[in-house]
C-alpha cells in the first residue's frame, strides 16, 4: 500500500509487468475511456474501449438488449469481445462497467493483465452520468437508486483489481501518469 497526497493507492505490485496489458475497470462515469486513452498514449500502446468496440461491431442493438430486458444476451457479446481484446497484447483496455461480473473474464484479466480499478463515490459517478452525452441504457433503465444498488453489488469484483485509484480527486492526465508508473 502506498500513501500519496493523503490518499491511499492500493497496489499489488507483484502483478505489475510492463509486458502485460493494462485493463481499466470501474462503474460507469469513473473515467475509464478518458484515462485509458491517456495511459495508452503514455505507454505507446493501442487503446481499446470495450463498449466502443461492441458499438462499432454491432451498432446500438446490443445496448438496446439491456433496455428490452435481455441483459444476458448483451453480457454474452460483451464477454466474447472482452476475451478477444485480452488476446491483443500489450494494449490498454477499458472494460464496460459490468465486464468484471463475469467470473471467467475477471479471472482471465487478473491472470493476464494489470487490472486497475478507477474508484469514485456514487455521488460523483451520478453527477458524471447525468452530465454525459454517452448512451447509458442501464442508467435509463435503473435510475439513480437502482444504479447505486448496482454499484454496491459490483464493488467486490472491482476490488479484486491489482491497483485501485481514487479517480474523483485528480485530473485524468495525473491518473494516467500514476497508472503508467
Amino acid at each position: 500500500m502506498v500513501i500519496y497526497n493523503h490518499f491511499v493507492w492500493v497496489v499489488r505490485s507483484e502483478h505489475y509487468d510492463p509486458s502485460r496489458s493494462v485493463v481499466l475497470t470501474g462503474f460507469m462515469g469513473a473515467g475509464k475511456t478518458t484515462v485509458g486513452s491517456l495511459v495508452a498514449n503514455l505507454l505507446n500502446r493501442p487503446f481499446y474501449d470495450l463498449d466502443e468496440i461492441i458499438l462499432q461491431s454491432y451498432g446500438e442493438a446490443p445496448f438496446n438488449l439491456m433496455l428490452e430486458g435481455d441483459e444476458q444476451k448483451f453480457r454474452e457479446i460483451e464477454k466474447n469481445t472482452a476475451f478477444e481484446l485480452l488476446r491483443k497484447r500489450p494494449s490498454v483496455i477499458a472494460f464496460g462497467g459490468g465486464t468484471m461480473e463475469d467470473a471467467r473474464v475477471r479471472e482471465k484479466a487478473l491472470s493476464s493483465s494489470f487490472v486497475v480499478y478507477l474508484k469514485a463515490s456514487f455521488s460523483t459517478l451520478w453527477e458524471r452520468i447525468q452530465s454525459s452525452n454517452t448512451f447509458r441504457p442501464l442508467a435509463q433503465k435503473l435510475g439513480r437508486d437502482g444504479l447505486e444498488r448496482l454499484l454496491a453489488q459490483r464493488e467486490a469484483n472491482y476490488d479484486k483489481a491489482h491497483f485501485t485509484v481514487f479517480a474523483e480527486l485528480y485530473e485524468p492526465a495525473f491518473l494516467a501518469k500514476v497508472i503508467r508508473h
